[in-house]
């Protein structure tokens, strides 16, 4: 049954103890990102404002044909939140962990970040005393699921990939070279990867006066 993909005990009410839930809730709204055919009944765990001396354990089997390439959410006020989770080979379960009670739900996220390469600058402004020494390349993506995978994210100049910075409150992805890049054309790729492993890859040529 979908509602028994998700096993909850928790170590932070009292040892061992099994959390029960009532009935499987409506889903609260699935951004595109979601795909809503595949979502697993939302579970309430209350109440909210609990406090916790120690993280509750969610465990699911994801070899399940139902639960592939499903991962744990949280619903925080008016979007759903990635729970990150490991595999737990010794009972065969994928394992996430929460301080928090609230209502989670198993979703996949099936749409990969969208990037919008932004224009980088062709010569150095004549009023910076060093020229270029703030000079940079940007992307910003959008990714309104899983979110981004920034160790999994990052640009390629020339067909190599080169060091990058992830600001996740712009929400944009930036490769500052030590040195402006010769005067001529490059080719430059951004690949933007979120964290349930969707990717996206948008080139562009790069001139440098």
């Amino acid at each position: 049954q979908p509602e028994n993909l998700l096993d909850c005990r928790s170590r932070a009410l009292l040892e061992a103890q099994t959390l029960h839930h009532a009935a499987p809730v409506v889903l609260p709204p699935l951004s595109d990102e979601f795909d809503g055919r595949r979502a697993a009944p939302a579970l309430e765990l209350r109440p909210e404002t609990t406090p916790l001396r120690r993280a509750i354990s969610l465990g699911w089997t994801s070899a399940r044909e139902e639960a592939r390439g499903l991962a744990l959410y949280r619903w925080d006020r008016d979007e759903w939140t990635y729970v990150s989770s490991r595999p737990d080979s010794a009972r065969g379960l994928e394992v996430a962990e929460s301080r928090r009670l609230g209502t989670f739900a198993l979703l996949g996220d099936t749409l990969a970040p969208r990037i919008t390469l932004r224009p980088a600058p062709r010569r150095p402004a004549p009023a910076q005393p060093r020229p270029y020494s703030r000079w940079a390349v940007e992307a910003a993506i959008v990714e309104r699921g899983s979110g981004v995978d920034a160790r999994a994210s990052w640009f390629e100049v020339e067909g190599k990939r080169v060091a990058v910075e992830w600001d996740p409150e712009a929400s944009v992805l930036r490769w500052r070279p030590r040195a402006v890049p010769a005067a001529g054309t490059h080719r430059v790729s951004v690949i933007a990867t979120d964290r349930a492993g969707n990717r996206r890859v948008r080139s562009a040529e790069l001139v440098v006066d």
